[in-house]
């Protein structure tokens, strides 16, 4: 499944996403989930405030009182906190026996947290430990002339992917490494396909403020005006919210216990929008800023009701077409293509009996317009300079969308993909991976060290 964070360099508004394990979302009170979600933010906050709400509202009774004392029990969730501090992205899993486990990263370490739960609601924590904490291997110290000889070298220890490297404007390297499925020995080139994560959130800025410059839309519109039954709680929320991540809707729709998957269970618009109008809201609209895979989701939807298109519709007819990207779409696109043009997860949580995309079916509104698609590195290349271009964005939209400048971007999920990208002016690097198996593993490493050449110093 897919978690996110943030980065900015030099000003630049792209969008960063590091997306690895299943959802942390607060769907339901007394859900794992929801108790899951609790404890990050937990680890995440600072002051010991935090460390008492946390205890009183999720942690049993029976384990509160093992502490002896309320200091002894807040100098023990402490202590955790500073351990894996601070945290990075967050991948959640959970193991047979229904404990849920925390990776959480940070370019200083890896760390595992496990929360045992009660086996029935309300679910209360009755034991949190720190399962490991451990350094970060440094990443390989790539530069424009060691590059490819750097991902041959991480091929021989189970690298694989598509990579293009472009320095001031000339393209210098456009190869694969490795194989898109190893066990029928079909290696990867620059054609072959690639799950991309919440990549399509671009794809969606994109369309938004196109929609803003044909004067369709205003990203000071309430969200009423594109939808209706709107619960009074979200009445207020704009697009501009949703896109700025000021908008106080959860992270992820998924369910679990009610979707197999909570990534490619179909689910249509109408249960999408049901699902995120009728969770409570992480705060009110406008007073914080917290990413939300559901708001794009909503701008997806927007993007439909405006244009009266299907939102991949919309996107052909606006971008992918113009800007010649034909390997880039949802989910079903890949069946177009030969099963050796299409990469295959080699990590992670395998899904299916083939873990491609080709064999996922249809995009479900669970992730569409944060994600479920697949492209390729030079499609990616062609969406940035159509963007950077002129004459697909206004002025204002290109600022807003963040047009030139330094970027770096991670994405990926938890079925064995990553992707990365890195660029500065002219200088571009693409790594697109089907390695991957969990955070600030090889493959990872591998893929941001070689992006970070395009962004340079």
């Amino acid at each position: 499944m897919l978690i996110h964070r943030w980065n900015h360099l030099a000003g630049f508004a792209l969008v960063v996403l590091l997306l690895v394990a299943p959802p942390l979302l607060a769907q339901q009170p007394g859900s794992r989930q929801a108790r899951a979600q609790a404890t990050e933010m937990m680890l995440d906050s600072s002051g010991d405030s935090p460390l008492r709400d946390y205890a009183h509202d999720h942690l049993a009774p029976g384990y509160c009182e093992s502490f002896g004392d309320e200091e002894a029990l807040i100098s023990y969730l402490r202590d955790i906190r500073e351990q894996v501090a601070p945290v990075g992205g967050v991948g959640l899993m959970i193991d047979d026996a229904g404990v849920v486990q925390l990776h959480i990263s940070n370019r200083q370490r890896r760390s595992i947290v496990a929360v045992h739960l009660e086996p029935e609601a309300p679910r209360r924590v009755v034991e949190l430990t720190l399962v490991e904490s451990v350094t970060n291997e440094d990443g390989p110290q790539v530069t424009w002339d060691t590059i490819e000889s750097t991902l041959v070298a991480a091929t021989e220890k189970g690298f694989c992917g598509s990579v293009l490297a472009v320095r001031d404007g000339e393209v210098v390297l456009d190869r694969g490494f490795g194989f898109a499925d190893p066990q029928r020995q079909h290696p990867i080139t620059p054609e072959t396909l690639f799950a991309i994560g919440s990549t399509p959130i671009d794809f969606t800025h994109g369309a938004v403020l196109k929609l803003v410059d044909l004067g369709e839309i205003s990203l000071d519109d309430p969200i009423t005006r594109y939808f209706e039954n709107v619960p009074d709680d979200k009445r207020g929320i704009t697009l501009e919210h949703l896109r700025t991540g000021g908008s106080g809707l959860i992270d992820f729709p998924g369910i679990e216990g009610v979707d197999a998957n909570l990534d490619l269970t179909w689910i249509d618009r109408a249960e999408f929008l049901r699902r995120v109008f009728a969770a409570p809201l992480r705060f009110e609209p406008g007073s914080s800023e917290e990413h939300s895979h559901c708001a794009w989701g909503v701008l997806a939807a927007v993007v439909e009701v405006a244009s009266g298109l299907g939102y991949e519709e919309f996107l052909r007819e606006q971008f992918f077409g113009p800007a010649g990207m034909t390997r880039t779409g949802h989910y079903p696109l890949a069946q177009q293509f030969p099963e050796a043009e299409v990469a295959v997860g080699l990590g992670g949580n395998v899904w299916g009996e083939i873990n491609s995309p080709a064999y996922w079916g249809e995009t479900s509104w669970l992730v569409l317009g944060s994600g479920g698609m697949v492209s390729t590195p030079g499609d990616l290349c062609r969406w940035l300079g159509f963007l950077g271009g002129g004459g697909v964005l206004g002025e204002e939209s290109r600022r807003r969308y963040g047009v030139g400048g330094v970027f770096m971007a991670v994405g990926g999920n938890d079925r064995g993909f990553i992707n990365t990208i890195g660029g500065r002016g002219g200088d571009l690097v693409i790594v697109c991976s089907n390695s991957h198996v969990e955070m600030e593993d090889f493959s990872a490493r591998v893929a941001m060290g070689v992006a970070e050449v395009g962004v340079g110093e």
